[in-house]
């Protein structure tokens, strides 16, 4: 996974899903991030149907070990492939909100962030462009609060989309002034060699990684 090699991953499929059966009981935080993997790398090959059963097993376990963050890391993961995979946006917000829901009853503000940040990107993908100002405004403010530098760009090159699209040229103009640039989704294609960690895939990837680094 380091070296971004998801078609030798997919290789090891069969034995990544017998360790995590095996590990299921004894080990089920294992168990889970063994499907979070495998289920990462068929999500990186466009494999959304394999993957989302992949990222339920996750769910499923860290539902049944009471480990809330991980099932809303789930959730995101699952939604992702909803979204960008199947282009069932309504389907990924449902998700996305739900993984809100429990970032606010965990406390986890970056997670928080990172939920309201995918809330926006789904919402502009859907042409709901003053809805993702909302979000995305929200995501903002819980980015700044911690100085995320990185999180704070991506919320704002989001809205400069948004003010644009609404033709609200003045308040895209301050952001771009600030040395932000609109969004643009990247064409999907060959995976292998993506850094997931660094750049999305297109417009409906994760908005931010937190949930893909296990940080939800």
């Amino acid at each position: 996974q380091q070296v971004q090699h998801y078609r030798c991953m997919a290789q090891l499929e069969g034995e990544v899903r017998e360790m995590a059966a095996d590990l299921r009981t004894t080990e089920p935080a294992t168990a889970a991030k063994l499907y979070r993997t495998i289920g990462f790398c068929r999500f990186m090959l466009e494999e959304y149907s394999t993957a989302l059963e992949l990222h339920e097993n996750d769910e499923a376990i860290c539902s049944e070990t009471g480990n809330l963050r991980g099932v809303g890391g789930a959730f995101s993961s699952q939604a992702m492939c909803h979204g960008e995979g199947l282009g069932d946006y309504a389907k990924a917000m449902e998700l996305y909100e739900a993984g809100r829901a429990i970032c606010e009853e965990t406390g986890s503000r970056l997670g928080l962030a990172t939920a309201l940040g995918n809330l926006g990107v789904c919402s502009h993908a859907m042409g709901a462009y003053e809805q993702a100002l909302s979000y995305l405004g929200e995501a903002k403010k819980i980015y700044e609060e911690f100085g995320n530098d990185a999180g704070i760009t991506k919320a704002c090159s989001y809205m400069v989309s948004c003010f644009e699209a609404l033709d609200q040229l003045e308040q895209a103009a301050e952001l771009r002034a600030a040395g932000h640039r609109p969004a643009v989704p990247e064409e999907k294609g060959n995976r292998e060699g993506i850094d997931f960690a660094s750049a999305p895939c297109s417009d409906m990837c994760v908005f931010f990684t937190e949930a893909a680094s296990g940080n939800f």
